[in-house]
């Protein structure tokens, strides 16, 4: 649903790079691809 890619990337963006940032410190993810 387009309106749920909405919420999970945030406004600006800065939900998905907060998700970003914490799945490379954590688990050495560099890409996160939201479906």
């Amino acid at each position: 649903d387009p309106k749920d890619k909405g919420i999970a990337i945030g406004k600006n963006g800065k939900t998905i790079e907060l998700v970003r940032l914490i799945a490379k410190r954590h688990h050495q993810i560099d890409h996160v691809i939201i479906t």
